[in-house]
């Protein structure tokens, strides 16, 4: 189900209002940990943002035709493309847009340069793919996101300690908005309908990357 901005933005005034945490009892040192919206504590931090990483790598895979493009040959242009960002004046929504959609190969660097999360998205699906490249993003994507929040939690020594503070609980991405990277189910209502959740691909990311780093005395 896809909701408007304004659905968005009434859900979260609601959540502020109500303050009902996306969480368990893992505060108390067991359950399962739901996280959706970074201002939610304690577990915000599991969902800051790394959407560039993800959509430069999607972009990069999918507008390379023919190309069989690793997740460490991406993440290698992806920092090369982070050096090179522009300082120009931005270009308006529609004209990025249209960039993209003109010339594909042109996309991974554009949403290097963009600093919005939403518009990054954007950018990676302003770009009609054939079936055998969406079907290349598809072998991949879990590998992209499980490396691009190594990388987050591993250059950040507060984060990867609060990460590995989650010991074996169960990390839950609980947005009712999403149900592959998420469960399709706010956290309230998670539990009594553990039958019908999604795939929480974020959430099995995170859990093997924290898993990899209690592997090598945790350090990332």
């Amino acid at each position: 189900m896809k909701y408007s901005r304004e659905q968005r933005a009434e859900s979260r005034k609601q959540d502020n209002d109500n303050n009902t945490p996306a969480v368990t009892d893992a505060e108390d040192g067991g359950g399962t940990v739901f996280f959706w919206r970074e201002y939610e504590e304690p577990y915000g931090f599991l969902c800051h943002c790394a959407e560039q990483y993800m959509m430069y790598c999607k972009a990069l895979v999918l507008a390379t035709p023919g190309a069989e493009t690793s997740v460490s040959s991406a993440s290698a242009k992806s920092t090369a493309s982070a050096k090179k960002v522009s300082t120009s004046q931005p270009d308006s929504r529609r004209d990025i847009v249209g960039k993209a959609q003109s010339d594909p190969s042109r996309s991974p660097d554009m949403i290097m340069a963009e600093q919005k999360p939403g518009r990054q998205k954007e950018l990676a699906r302003s770009v009609r793919f054939t079936p055998s490249q969406l079907k290349e993003w598809e072998k991949v994507k879990f590998d992209v996101v499980m490396q691009g929040s190594y990388y987050k939690y591993s250059q950040n020594g507060e984060m990867r300690d609060r990460l590995l503070a989650t010991g074996d609980r169960e990390l839950v991405e609980a947005s009712p908005q999403d149900n592959v990277w998420g469960i399709g189910l706010a956290a309230e209502f998670a539990e009594m309908h553990r039958a019908d959740w999604g795939s929480n691909l974020l959430g099995k990311a995170l859990m093997t990357v924290e898993g990899e780093a209690e592997g090598r005395d945790g350090c990332c």
